[in-house]
């Protein structure tokens, strides 16, 4: 259990420190000015990466889906957390359903993502959420 406690620990931690590093450009203009020390705080952050996916790989007996699974639920939920934290910006599924492909039986294989969503309806659906968010 403790290698399990420690993976996610360090997970938590490096995706933080790796959104700052993403974004914080917007945030404050010192991430601007010092993206050097940003790139070369890479370093340790992939080192302890790494540390991490063996500790949780273990706890689960080397499988690796297990740990595809906690580290990209981890980044998910860090980054929905931090957004909204620093810029307000909350989870809003109405643009992914919008923005997805239409499904179409008109296709000759019949496949749901026959026909694209079109710029437009695109463009439109993206200023209508804008727009519902700044209300």
């Amino acid at each position: 259990m403790t290698n399990l406690v420690s993976g996610l620990i360090i997970l938590i931690v490096v995706y933080i420190i790796g959104w700052h590093q993403l974004y914080g450009q917007f945030i404050h203009e010192a991430f601007k000015k010092y993206q050097w020390y940003l790139i070369f705080l890479s370093i340790p952050c992939t080192y302890f990466s790494i540390i991490a996916a063996r500790l949780i790989s273990e706890y689960f007996n080397g499988k690796m889906w297990p740990n595809r699974i906690f580290t990209f639920s981890i980044g998910i939920v860090m980054f929905t957390i931090l957004t909204q934290i620093y810029f307000n910006e909350k989870l809003n599924m109405v643009c992914p359903m919008i923005c997805a492909p239409r499904i179409s039986n008109a296709s000759s294989n019949h496949s749901p993502l026959a026909k694209p969503v079109s710029g437009e309806l695109l463009s439109k659906a993206i200023t209508n959420t804008v727009i519902a968010q700044k209300k």
